[in-house]
């Protein structure tokens, strides 16, 4: 009995962790830098689908002013195609949303 019910809850864990892995997510290249006072930084957000098709985003962004200042936001090479508000900063915050893109296509990231 001890090893069925064994079976059963590594099965459960499996099928649970499994299904959050493959979760799409957003994440930041460099995920960390050390700047002097003043210096700049360019940091890129990217989106890993993790095999899921994805086909609109949106996010908000918080960040503390006092510390970090937003110089400008470029989204040129972004695999958005149609953007529902482009990305701005604006009091601590970048907010965006947009729908289709390469994005949208299993396993590539962008």
């Amino acid at each position: 009995m001890k090893y069925k019910i064994l079976n059963i809850v590594i099965f459960f864990l499996a099928v649970v962790s499994s299904a959050h892995a493959s979760s799409p997510r957003l994440y930041f290249s460099p995920a960390a830098a050390s700047v002097e006072v003043g210096g700049r930084v360019m940091v890129s957000l990217l989106l890993d689908p993790a095999g899921d098709d994805v086909n609109a985003l949106e996010a908000k962004i918080l960040y503390q002013p006092d510390i970090l200042a937003v110089e400008t936001i470029g989204d040129g090479s972004s695999p958005v195609q149609l953007w529902v508000k482009r990305p701005q900063a604006e009091s601590g915050q970048i907010s965006f949303s947009g729908i289709g893109g390469n994005y949208s296509t299993r396993g590539g990231k962008g």
